[in-house]
Parts: structure tokens; sequence; C-alpha cells
């Protein structure tokens, strides 16, 4: 019995390490890139092709991702190693925001990768922290506290050397900046404060020989003007024979059209046409310019397949489908199952009958190519 129970542990422990190592390795080339001055930040990443142990993947459940350890995005079935993008729409505030992404398996959750991106309308402040004893312990736990429009925003304080710079997002509106002492030798410790013109706003240069409190107040406008901009409305995107169609209604100046985070084109009508998409998922945005100020950006994002002859004689049953997908027709040549990006997912030869099983509940694409030449597209649903 003493023998069997080490063995038992030993063969639990290899279990756990063989299901950590068949998880998706981590998403690759991520992004965060802020939209404007809005609340809005695309993300692009690619998905991972290995698990942890280097071994091909076969399949990704979904990406996953977080903003400030919250769920805010799941995207089932994407494409195994595909590049792939998110705009974020719903980011509740200025601020500086932490995005963590990876993807799931029947394994279980991969390996996270992270970002950070300083979304709104606010801009920088630069903090210059000092121990004039050049003693490693910083400022010994005090700190300086800033509110925004009387609410705690964040802290600054020096940690584990004598000397530090940093540089700061914070948002626009009234600022106040208070000194929360922990009462140990603030007499060694000064500080410098400058604004977004790197203008010097506040110093203590010799230490804090007395209790100051709350010792600065700032209107930071940053770009407050922009704020009064009408956004465009009522952004409409469809897709046809490989071109993107955008409608939208507006009283600017121009627009400025943003696909995949990267502004495209600047045009005065109210609708553009993006031609020669490739089959993928694209996410748009519109940004309103006025002649003294810029809009907020209105998004949405939409999936391009190419448009595929079809034939009436193809039959596809059932559907939804649990296991297997029949067809039922003409020969079939080939068949290929895009999720609902418009990444291919699933591709077969030859063959009447496509196993199904593998992949997760959810609306999919299904490509069907016959000996002559035609080809039929259809919706499917995977239901289990």
């Amino acid at each position: 019995m003493k023998k069997i129970i080490p063995f038992l542990l030993s063969v639990v422990l290899l279990m756990n390490y063989a299901n950590l190592a068949a998880q998706a390795d981590a998403p690759t080339d991520f992004t965060t890139t802020p939209v404007g001055i809005s609340l809005a930040c695309h993300l692009a990443w690619t998905n991972p092709a290995t698990t942890i142990a280097g071994d091909p993947l076969t399949q990704i459940t979904k990406i996953v991702i977080e903003r400030n350890n919250e769920i805010i995005k799941e995207i089932a079935n994407p494409a195994v190693g595909a590049p792939m993008n998110f705009t974020d729409n719903t980011a509740p505030a200025t601020g500086t925001y932490h995005y963590v992404l990876y993807a799931v398996t029947n394994e279980g959750k991969g390996l996270e990768t992270e970002g950070y991106a300083d979304i709104g309308n606010g801009c920088y402040f630069r903090f210059v922290m000092k121990n004039l004893a050049y003693s490693s312990q910083g400022w010994k736990g005090s700190f300086i506290n800033i509110t925004v429009n009387g609410i705690d925003y964040c802290t600054v304080t020096l940690q584990g050397t004598y000397f530090a710079e940093e540089t700061i997002f914070i948002p626009s509106g009234t600022l106040t900046f208070t000194w929360v002492s922990v009462g140990t030798s603030d007499e060694i410790l000064s500080f410098e404060i400058y604004n977004p013109l790197d203008e010097l706003l506040f110093v203590i240069p010799d230490g804090i020989w007395e209790e100051i409190g709350m010792f600065l107040e700032y209107e930071n406008q940053c770009n407050d003007d922009n704020n009064e901009c009408d956004p465009a409305t009522n952004l409409v995107i469809s897709a046809n024979n490989g071109t993107v169609a955008l409608h939208w209604e507006g009283i600017a100046d121009s627009y400025a059209i943003m696909k995949n985070g990267t502004i495209i084109k600047e045009i005065t009508e109210t609708h553009y046409l993006d031609a020669e998409i490739e089959d993928g998922f694209y996410s748009y945005c519109i940004i309103a310019n006025y002649s003294d100020c810029i809009s907020f950006p209105i998004c949405d994002d939409i999936m391009v397949l190419g448009v595929l002859e079809h034939k009436d004689n193809i039959l596809v049953y059932p559907n939804p489908a649990t296991n297997l997908i029949n067809i039922s027709g003409d020969s079939v040549s080939e068949v290929k199952i895009y999720n609902n990006l418009g990444q291919l997912i699933l591709t077969q030869h030859n063959t009447n009958a496509i196993n199904v099983s593998a992949l997760t509940n959810g609306i999919y694409i299904l490509s069907i190519k016959t000996l002559t030449g035609t080809i039929t597209q259809t919706k499917i649903i995977i239901n289990h």
C-alpha cells in the first residue's frame, strides 16, 4: 500500500502535466490601438497554431477577451493560426485599461497574452520622484493621490529606488493632487509634476517638512472641445461580391473611415464602397471631422465572404445538424466550412457526408463545389 500511493500520485501528476502541455499556446502579435479620443480600442492578434508543448493545434473552441479582469468578448470557432481583430466600444470611461487574450480548446484555457491601452479623452503628466538620502526604500509608503472631478483616479509613489520618472495618462476634468504621508522621514522626499505641455506645475525640491495635504488643483482640458462634436449616426454596413458598402448620416465637413484600426479614406459624402476585399472579418469606424473639432467614432463589424453561385438541386440536411451533414444532388468535389468570422475551418474532398461533431454550436457557411465547377453557398446550424 505504501508503494501504491506514491505511484498513483505520480500518475496524477503526469496526467496533469500532459493536459497542461496540450493546451493552446498564447496568441501572438497582440496590439491595442485607441480609436482617437473615443472610448474605443482596436485589438489585433494572431491565433495560436500550436500547443504549449509545441504540437500543432487542430481546433480552437473560442478566443476570450478580458478587460480589467472582466470578459467582454468571446469569439467562437476561430481558425487556428489566423490573424484576427476586434474593436472594443464598451469602455465605461476614460482611463488606462488592461486587456488579456487567450484561446480555449477542449483541453481548457491556454496561455494568456496581455496589453494596455490609454482610452478616451485624456493626456499625459510627468512625475519626477526622489529620495534625497539616496535610499532604495523610495518614499517609504507615502504617495500622491490624484482625483478627477472628485473621484479617486490613481496614486503615484516611489518604490525600491531613490529616483524615478513616470508618465501617467489622466482624464480631462478638475484634478486634485494630495500628499498622503505615512509619517516616516518625509523631509528626505521630493517630487516634480509637469503638465501635458511638459511645463512645471509643482515642485518640492528640498523635502517635505510640514503637512501639505491637498497641494494642487488643476483644470485638465486636454481635448475637451472634441466632446462638442456630433458623431455620425445610423451606420449600416453590407457586403456583396467582395465589396463592402457603408452608409451613415451626419452633418460634418468630412468623415474619416477607419478599417481594422487604420484610417483608409477621408471623404465628404456619407457613403463609401470598399472594393476588392478578401474574405474575412472586418471592423469599420466613421469619425466625423468639423472645422474646430473631431467627433467620437461609431463602429461596426462585418464578415465578408465572396458571393458564390447558388444551385437549386443541391440539398443539405439535416439543418440544424448534430454530428453529420449530408449533401445530395450533383457529385461533390469539395466542401468548405467557414465560421461566422469568414475563416476557413474545415475542408473535405469527394464526399457527400461531412462529420461536424468536432465543431462547437453555432452558425456556419457551407461552400459546396461540384465536379462541373458550380458552387453553392448555404448557412448551416450546428447544435449538438
